[in-house]
């Protein structure tokens, strides 16, 4: 328990430290300064601070799907679950917005390319789980009118597109704005 408590709040300092110096202005000092650790106490979880970089990208990762996917299949109206998402999804990068532009700019490829496979794993979640709940409305009234594989498909797109705007600076619009616009175009999109 202790130790995990440890490596979350190593983890969240280094994430914190990395959006606002970026990657090569951090050490491994000012790091365990911001966790209020000994610096000692970062080498018993991490060798490099390429390793903590790792697993905070992959943290965040795994907070991105905890915070989405189970929405999906929540109990409810379809226009309150995809609002829902949409809103889960925009503001987990609105929070997250410094680091993860960060990381996109200054990850060596190697691992840039195994967390697009991480971020691509999340994607099909979300799709999958979209799938099964359109899939549930086939046959009924206020079926959609596309393939339930398309819809899902489309969903989870638009929310990774407004997702990278948001990243990038593109739009300083509020997450609930843009939530209820892109379920207003689903929603019609959908027919229902």
């Amino acid at each position: 328990m202790v130790t995990e408590f440890r490596r979350t709040q190593i983890l969240h300092a280094a994430r914190e430290a990395f959006a606002k110096q970026g990657l090569a202005a951090v050490t491994m000092s000012q790091i365990a300064k911001r966790a209020r650790v000994a610096k000692g106490t970062i080498y018993l979880h991490y060798h490099s601070k390429e390793a903590i970089l790792r697993d905070a990208v992959r943290d965040g990762i795994k907070d991105l799907r905890n915070a989405t996917v189970p929405i999906i299949g929540e109990a409810g109206p379809l226009d309150a679950t995809v609002r829902r998402f949409f809103e889960a999804t925009l503001t987990f990068f609105e929070e997250s917005r410094d680091f993860f532009y960060l990381c996109h700019a200054e990850l060596e490829p190697r691992l840039r390319d195994e967390i697009r496979q991480e971020i691509r794993a999340v994607y099909a979640a979300q799709s999958d789980a979209w799938l099964t709940r359109l899939s549930a409305l086939s046959g009924k009234k206020g079926a959609p009118r596309l393939s339930p594989e398309d819809a899902a498909r489309m969903i989870v797109s638009l929310a990774f597109g407004l997702s990278g705007q948001r990243v990038r600076g593109w739009t300083d619009h509020a997450a609930a704005n843009d939530a209820a616009a892109a379920t207003a175009l689903v929603l019609k999109g959908l027919g229902s």
